[in-house]
C-alpha cells in the first residue's frame, strides 16, 4: 500500500465510522425513518409492476363479480342498484346447490329495504337455512351506532387469539352491521374494513379487528378458518398460527400492526371470476324449469363452486369499491381479500430477510465503495465501479424478486451507498484532484506524460520516496566542444540552439519511457527502470541512445540551414545497481540516481570522443540487449576512478535491420581485437588497416595507432586492458 492509499484509508475510515453512526441513529429519527420506508415501498411497487413473479392464485377461490356489465344488463329487469334482497337470496340459494365451502359477502346490508320490507325477512329466512354464509360487518371511528357491545346474536361472532394483547378498549368507536332480522339469522359474520398506506395505496390485509375488547375476524380470516377443523389461534413471533386439532396448519406472517402484507398476482383477472348477471340468469332458469339437462347443470355448478370460497362483491364503478394498489388503480376491494386468502392457502408469501440485514448490506455497500476509492487506480474505473456495484445489487434484487419471490432491501443500502459515494467523489474532487495536479506538474518536468499518468493512476509520488537500491540503466549525453562553440556565437543564439536540441532529446527519452534526471549545461542525464518498474530498462535506454543519434541528423539539418553549424554528441549507457530517490538538502530535494554505475555511464560518454564514435555501452547493458540490438566490442578498458576493467561496446542497429556491411565490420574488428588482446599486434594491425581502408572506421584508426606503438615498444607484461587516466 503506497502512501496515497494509506492516506485515503485513514480519511475514509473516519467517514465510514461517522456514516455508520448515522446508520445506527437513522431508526430514531421519525422523518428519516419514514423517508426510508417510503423509498423502500416505492422500490417494491416498481418490482411488482415490472418484475412480477409468475404465479397463479388459489383455485379454491371463486369471485362472483357485480361488474358494470351486470348492472347494465339487469338494469331493465331489477332497476337501479341496490337491488331487491330477493336477488341476493336467489343467488345464494343457486350457488349453494354447488356445495361451496363458504360464501362471503363483501357488501354491507345495513339498512332495511324500504321499498320491499317483506324481502328483508325473506333474505333472513333463506340465510338461516345455510350455515356456510357470512355477511359483512364494518367498524368506524365516528359516532354512529356506538354501543358498549354488538347486539347479541344466536352465534358468538368474536374469536379468541392467544397471546394477543388488545391495543385499547376503544380502538373503534362504532360499527355498521347487517339489519336486525338478518343479523339474528346469521351463522357467520366477518369484518370488511381495509387498510391503506399513507400514500393511499392498499398493500396490506388486516386479519382481525378489535371492538370493545373483543376480536372479530376479517373476511380473509373467516374464509381461511373454514379450511381448518376445530381451529384455534395463537400469536407468536410476528406470526398468526392456525391450529387444526392442536396441529399447526397455517403460519401467517404479520407486520408490526398485525397486518398481512399482500403478495399480489400478475393480474386481477387470474382469479376465477363468474359475472353476477350470469348467476342471476341461471338461477331464474332453474326456478322457471328452463334447464334442459339438470344433471349436467348441477355437475357444472359443482365444478364451479364445490368446496370453494365464494366471494360476492363488485368491480363496478358505481359500487365505489375499487382500490388503488401498486399493480392496478382499479383493483376490486373484494380481491384484496381474495389475494390475502390465496397467499395463505398456497403458503405464498413475499419472503423477507431479517430487518437488521438492511443495515449489514448498507455497511457492505460502504465498505466496497470506500475500498474502491482507495485501491482502484484508474480514475474512470474508480468513479464508475461503485455505481456498477450498486446497479448490480439492484439488478440482483430484481431478479431474486422475480424468480424467488424474495424482497431484498434496496432503499437503506442505496441511501448510505450514495452517501459514501458522494463523500468519496467530493474528497477526490477537492483534495486528491488538487494533489494530483500538483504531482503532475512536478513529474511532467522529468517524466513522459504516459509515465506520469501511470504513476498518478497508481498513486505513486516518486518525489516523496526515500532512496533505495535498484538496478537501473543510466544514460549520459553531451555535446562535443559546446563550450568552444558557444564562444563564437551570440548568447541568445546559444540559448535558442540549446533549447531546440534539448527539447527534442527530451522527447526521445520520454518516448521510450525514460525518466529525465537533469540537464547539466548542454548534457542530458536520464535513467530507465524508475519510478515505474521496467523489465526492459536496458533495451529502452539503448534504443533511446540510437534514436538520439538519428535525431541529431534532423537537428543538424535545421542548424546548418539556419546557423551554418552543427552539433556532435557522445552518449554513454550503463546498467547496474544505483541509489534512487530524493537526494539533497532540507531546502531542496531532487529525485535522482547516484552510485558507481552512474559514474561509469558518465565515463563511457567521455570515452566516445577517444574512439571517434557517438555511443558506448557497458558490459552489463550489452548482456541485457545483445539478443535485440547488434553491437560490436570496442575495447577492454580501465576508466579513471575504477579498479576493475570493463568491456565496452558500440550498439549499431536493431538486429532485424542488420546489413552485410554491419556484419563485415563486426567480424573483422572482432578478429583484430582478438589479435590485439593476444599481443599479436602485427596481425591486429592488418585487420584494422583493412577496416580503415574500406569504411574509414574511427575505432579501427585508434586501435591501429596503438598496435603501431606496441610494435615499436613491446610491453613486458600484457593484459589487453587499456587504462585511461583522464575523464
Amino acid at each position: 500500500m503506497n502512501h496515497v492509499q494509506l492516506k485515503n484509508l485513514k480519511r475514509f475510515s473516519v467517514s465510514f465510522v461517522l456514516i455508520s453512526f448515522c446508520l445506527v441513529a437513522w431508526e430514531n429519527q421519525p422523518f428519516l425513518k419514514m423517508t426510508s420506508m417510503n423509498f423502500e415501498r416505492a422500490t417494491l411497487d416498481y418490482r411488482y409492476k415490472n418484475f412480477m413473479p409468475q404465479r397463479m392464485p388459489s383455485k379454491d377461490i371463486v369471485f362472483v363479480d357485480i361488474d358494470d356489465q351486470s348492472l347494465n344488463s339487469l338494469n331493465d329487469r331489477l332497476g337501479r342498484w341496490p337491488w331487491s334482497r330477493e336477488v341476493t337470496s336467489n343467488a345464494i340459494e343457486y350457488i349453494e346447490q354447488g356445495n361451496p365451502k363458504i360464501i362471503l359477502m363483501d357488501i354491507l346490508y345495513s339498512e332495511n329495504d324500504k321499498k320491499n320490507p317483506e324481502k328483508d325477512d325473506f333474505l333472513a329466512k333463506t340465510i338461516s337455512n345455510y350455515k356456510n354464509v357470512s355477511f359483512a360487518l364494518s367498524f368506524e371511528n365516528f359516532e354512529g351506532n356506538k354501543a358498549d357491545r354488538l347486539p347479541a346474536s344466536q352465534v358468538p361472532f368474536s374469536i379468541d387469539i392467544k397471546n394477543y394483547q388488545p391495543k385499547s378498549n376503544n380502538y373503534f368507536l362504532s360499527y355498521t352491521k347487517p339489519f336486525s332480522p338478518l343479523w339474528e339469522s346469521l351463522s357467520h359474520v366477518h369484518v370488511v374494513n381495509t387498510t391503506k398506506d399513507s400514500d393511499g395505496l392498499f398493500r396490506f390485509a388486516p386479519l382481525f379487528f378489535e371492538y370493545n375488547s373483543e376480536v372479530f375476524p376479517s373476511l380473509t380470516f373467516k374464509a381461511v378458518s373454514q379450511f381448518v377443523n376445530n381451529p384455534t389461534y395463537l400469536i407468536e413471533d410476528h406470526r398468526l398460527l392456525l391450529f387444526e386439532n392442536d396441529v399447526i396448519k397455517y403460519r401467517i406472517p404479520l407486520d408490526d400492526n398485525f397486518n398481512l402484507k399482500l403478495h399480489f398476482y400478475p393480474h386481477k383477472n387470474l382469479f376465477k371470476t363468474i359475472k353476477f348477471d350470469k348467476i342471476y340468469q341461471d338461477s331464474l332458469s332453474v326456478l322457471q324449469g328452463e334447464i334442459s339437462d339438470p344433471e349436467a347443470h348441477l355437475k357444472k355448478l359443482k365444478e364451479d363452486f364445490e368446496n370453494k370460497i365464494v366471494l360476492i362483491g363488485g368491480s363496478a364503478t358505481g359500487l365505489q369499491d375499487l382500490k388503488v394498489t401498486n399493480i392496478d388503480k382499479d383493483f376490486p376491494g373484494v380481491l384484496l381479500h381474495g389475494t390475502a386468502i390465496s397467499n395463505i392457502l398456497n403458503n405464498n408469501y413475499l419472503k423477507t430477510i431479517p430487518v437488521y440485514s438492511k443495515y449489514l448490506i448498507a455497511l457492505l455497500f460502504m465498505i466496497v465503495i470506500y475500498l474502491s476509492f482507495i485501491f482502484l487506480n484508474n480514475v474512470i474505473v474508480k468513479n464508475i465501479f461503485p455505481l456498477l456495484f450498486m446497479g448490480g445489487y439492484i439488478y440482483f434484487s430484481l431478479i431474486l424478486f422475480q424468480n424467488n419471490e424474495i424482497d431484498l432491501p434496496i432503499a437503506t443500502p442505496l441511501i448510505f451507498g450514495f452517501l459514501s459515494y458522494g463523500d468519496g467523489i467530493l474528497y477526490l474532487t477537492l483534495v486528491e484532484a488538487k494533489q494530483k495536479k500538483k504531482i503532475m506538474g512536478t513529474l511532467s518536468k522529468y517524466l513522459s506524460p504516459q509515465v506520469t499518468s501511470q504513476l498518478i493512476e497508481k498513486g505513486i509520488d516518486p518525489t516523496a520516496e526515500v532512496g533505495h537500491k535498484q538496478e537501473l540503466t543510466i544514460l549520459f549525453s553531451d555535446i562535443r566542444g559546446f563550450t568552444t562553440l558557444s564562444e563564437t556565437i551570440k548568447p541568445e543564439q546559444v540559448v535558442e540552439m540549446l533549447n531546440f536540441y534539448l527539447a527534442r532529446m527530451t522527447d526521445v527519452v520520454f518516448n521510450n519511457q525514460g525518466t529525465l534526471d537533469k540537464f547539466i549545461g548542454d548534457a542530458v542525464m536520464a535513467f530507465w527502470g524508475a519510478p515505474v518498474d521496467d523489465s526492459k530498462h536496458a533495451l529502452n535506454a539503448v534504443i533511446s541512445a540510437l534514436s538520439m543519434k538519428f535525431k541529431l541528423k534532423e537537428i543538424n539539418k535545421h542548424f546548418l540551414s539556419k546557423y551554418n553549424m552543427e552539433f556532435k554528441i557522445g552518449i554513454g549507457v550503463n546498467t547496474g545497481n544505483v541509489i534512487v530517490g530524493n537526494i539533497g538538502s532540507n531546502k531542496r530535494l531532487d529525485y535522482t540516481v547516484i552510485g558507481d554505475n552512474v559514474n561509469l555511464a558518465s565515463r563511457l560518454e567521455g570515452l566516445t570522443k577517444n574512439y571517434g564514435i557517438e555511443i558506448l555501452i557497458g558490459e552489463a547493458t550489452f548482456s541485457s540487449i545483445k539478443d535485440s540490438i547488434f553491437c560490436r566490442p570496442i575495447d577492454w578498458v580501465l576508466v579513471k576512478g575504477k579498479k576493475e576493467a570493463t568491456s565496452i561496446y558500440e550498439p549499431i542497429v536493431l538486429k532485424s535491420k542488420m546489413t552485410e556491411k554491419d556484419q563485415e565490420l563486426y567480424d573483422t574488428y572482432s578478429k583484430g581485437l582478438g589479435f590485439y588482446r593476444s599481443a599479436k599486434f602485427h596481425e591486429a594491425k592488418i585487420c584494422f588497416e583493412e577496416l580503415i581502408q574500406k569504411f574509414q572506421d574511427p575505432p579501427s584508426r585508434v586501435m591501429l595507432d596503438r598496435c603501431c606503438h606496441l610494435i615499436e615498444n613491446p610491453p613486458s607484461h600484457w593484459t589487453g586492458v587499456y587504462t585511461f587516466s583522464s575523464k
